[in-house]
């Protein structure tokens, strides 16, 4: 896989065709925007809820943090 020199680390990491993954980061785009339709963003907070994906999320951060490089995600690569 090539990586684009632009993206951030986080966004590398959660690259993937993984629907949990997906999901994750539709939120994330969402809530960073703020002209979001609340209706979409309920949808998708629902999808998150259904397959479970707060904890899917949680355990990436927290290995990241215990690896020492959780600052570090947010660069670009």
């Amino acid at each position: 896989m090539r990586l684009d020199p632009s993206m951030r680390v986080i966004d590398a990491l959660f690259d993937t065709n993984n629907e949990i993954v997906q999901t994750i980061k539709i939120y994330e785009e969402l809530v960073q925007n703020p002209h979001t339709d609340q209706h979409e963003l309920h949808a998708i907070m629902e999808r998150i809820e259904t397959l479970d994906a707060r904890s899917y999320e949680t355990k990436v951060k927290t290995i990241l943090s215990k690896l020492r490089i959780a600052p570090l995600v947010q660069q670009t690569i």
